[in-house]
């Protein structure tokens, strides 16, 4: 039912490249208008401890396309289940969470959560 959305994550997310690079352990955030992947988001994220610059180490690990296919199955299994109680998603942002191990092999674990909008027009 959602086959489509993840299809199409694949293909952008690995369009430049037949391996993949993303830190270790994240979240994967989209947004879907009208059943289709609209946007892709990044974020960076900088540590204040104590009131001192802490600088994040980037973490990242390379996929290969092993590990491409097992990440993605496993994120098409998370929207199987969505589908099945939720049904397709027409409209909203996604955030698939993951963790990659150090050789590239992602945990057999990945949760998505869909946030949809509702908009209010006032007169």
């Amino acid at each position: 039912m959602n086959e489509q959305l993840v299809n199409q994550m694949k293909l952008q997310m690995t369009k430049n490249s037949s391996t993949l690079r993303l830190k270790k352990e994240g979240t994967l955030h989209f947004f879907v208008r009208n059943g289709v992947l609209q946007k892709k988001f990044e974020e960076d994220e900088v540590l204040i401890v104590n009131g001192d610059h802490v600088a994040v180490p980037e973490n990242d690990v390379e996929l290969s396309e092993e590990g491409i296919d097992m990440l993605f199955s496993l994120i098409r299994n998370a929207f199987v289940a969505y589908g099945e109680t939720k049904g397709k998603i027409e409209y909203g942002h996604m955030y698939i969470n993951y963790r990659i191990d150090n050789e590239g092999t992602p945990f057999n674990k990945v949760a998505l959560r869909v946030v949809t909008e509702e908009h209010y027009k006032w007169s």
